[in-house]
């Protein structure tokens, strides 16, 4: 493609991209351009230029109406370790293809590199403001190796086990905030979610307790509301006994 033509990718990332681009683009265009139902892409790709792929999409109806006149609708793409590999190249298609009528942003969690530095600067131009969540200890952020060939695209925010969160660190943070020996189990959704976590519990306690404290506030007076209030009381304190439990095995852990 033309907007990829002055930088490379991975190859194996490319692949499996496009193994799912036409199943993710069917299933995308009758939703954002429902006024177009016949937009078709091209098969051969080698043959055809871009414009050729890329048939001009008509505003959603949507874009007209009252409260959405005037403003962008957001897509928002993320995914996890290939994934976000992956919702890296379809960050870039779908705000090409697309054609700025919608404001496409990225949220990625444990992405490896996915191509050079024209593709990074491409995409950075693209895609301002996207994110891309990395663990401490997780060793595929830091793959592919090749420094020289490979750079990231958009903001690291960096977590570690204990909660801490660095955002688009400096030159100088990287120089003297060392990154411990990296772990696979650190790779998971696991050690994420418990990063995140124990964040938000420091920073956030206030804002958590308030959301704890008021759901599922509104019931019926009768006897359904209050069986919706009985099951919302004991969802809440099942899920305020597992935090205690997560707290309590990751201090056994930090002793052992």
């Amino acid at each position: 493609h033309n907007w990829v033509r002055g930088g490379m990718v991975h190859s194996g990332f490319l692949s499996h991209y496009m193994s799912i681009r036409d199943d993710l683009l069917s299933t995308l265009d009758p939703l954002l351009a429902p006024e177009d139902p016949e937009v078709k892409r091209r098969k051969s790709d080698e043959e055809k230029q871009l414009e050729a792929y890329r048939q001009p999409l008509r505003t959603p109806k949507y874009f007209g109406m009252g409260e959405y006149q005037g403003r962008k609708r957001k897509i928002l793409v993320t995914g996890h370790s290939l994934g976000g590999a992956l919702a890296t190249l379809g960050t870039l298609d779908l705000t090409t293809r697309y054609h700025g009528e919608y404001d496409v942003s990225m949220i990625s969690v444990a992405s490896p590199r996915v191509g050079d530095y024209v593709f990074a600067k491409l995409f950075d131009q693209c895609v301002p403001g996207a994110v891309r969540l990395v663990h401490d200890r997780d060793p595929v952020p830091g793959v592919p190796k090749m420094l020289c060939m490979f750079k990231h695209v958009g903001y690291e925010l960096l977590v570690d086990k204990r909660g801490v969160a660095l955002f688009d660190r400096s030159e100088i943070e990287k120089a003297f905030v060392k990154k411990p020996s990296t772990r696979l189990a650190c790779h998971g959704f696991d050690a994420y979610d418990m990063a995140i976590e124990l964040h938000l519990a420091k920073h956030s306690r206030s804002l958590l307790q308030r959301i704890l404290d008021n759901w599922g506030k509104d019931y019926d007076e009768g006897e359904g509301g209050k069986k919706a209030r009985e099951t919302d009381e004991k969802a809440r304190d099942k899920m305020m006994d597992e935090k205690v439990r997560k707290r309590k095995g990751t201090a056994r852990g930090a002793v052992a």
